[in-house]
């Protein structure tokens, strides 16, 4: 959102981009759906703005508002709908894990999530930005067993971690993820350190971010 983008008064940018959320859900996804209970629908956006890059369980969303399993999933149907979060599902080649494992939602722009909480986690909002420039690009998921890695893109396995000192135990998920699917090497999206090194026998190729998002390097850029 360009003009709230330039704006450089944070208040004044936070506000903006408060009123872009409510727009968007109070018009785009309330009344193109039809949805009556606007505040509910309000209470689970910001619930998935809190949550962007977590694994969203129906039962957890229920758990915490009492609303029905029909009328959640509607809500997040609608969010979606209105381009206001895009899925991330678990990546697997079965169709029962691919279902029944919950979905990660990311926001369509990290400063709107990052105004809608009150507080900006760089972390977070990097994976997001990672997530949305190859969402763009094709299909994307992620996937959990012995840790939890980050994003697989077009079945190659991408860890975020927004830092330079990175080890084996920050990547617990990845390099299971690329053992266990015959890949000969692991994306690591750091701050800005820029190198490579070998890990539990894997392979670790480690870019700064920025270069991944300017399209230089990482997943779909092996040479």
């Amino acid at each position: 959102f360009p003009e709230a983008a330039c704006e450089d008064d944070r208040a004044a940018r936070e506000r903006m981009l408060v009123e872009l959320f409510d727009d968007m859900v109070l018009k785009d996804a309330a009344r193109t759906r039809n949805l009556r209970d606007s505040s509910a629908l309000r209470s689970v956006a910001i619930m998935l703005m809190a949550s962007v890059g977590t694994p969203m369980s129906v039962n957890k969303v229920r758990n915490t508002f009492k609303f029905s399993a029909d009328a959640i999933n509607g809500y997040v149907d609608a969010l979606c709908g209105a381009y206001l979060f895009f899925p991330c599902g678990f990546h697997s080649k079965s169709v029962n894990e691919r279902t029944y494992n919950p979905k990660k939602y990311y926001a369509i722009d990290p400063g709107i999530a990052s105004a809608v909480v009150g507080k900006v986690n760089l972390g977070t909002a990097v994976e997001n930005l990672l997530a949305l420039h190859y969402h763009k690009k094709g299909e994307i998921g992620y996937w959990k067993s012995e840790g939890e890695l980050d994003l697989v893109v077009g079945g190659v396995a991408l860890e975020s971690k927004f830092k330079n000192r990175i080890g084996p135990e920050d990547l617990k998920g990845g390099l299971a993820f690329a053992k266990r699917s015959g890949r000969k090497k692991l994306y690591v999206a750091t701050e800005e350190f820029d190198g490579e090194a070998v890990m539990v026998g894997m392979k670790v190729v480690m870019r700064p971010a920025a270069r991944m998002l300017l399209g230089k390097e990482g997943p779909g850029q092996e040479k």
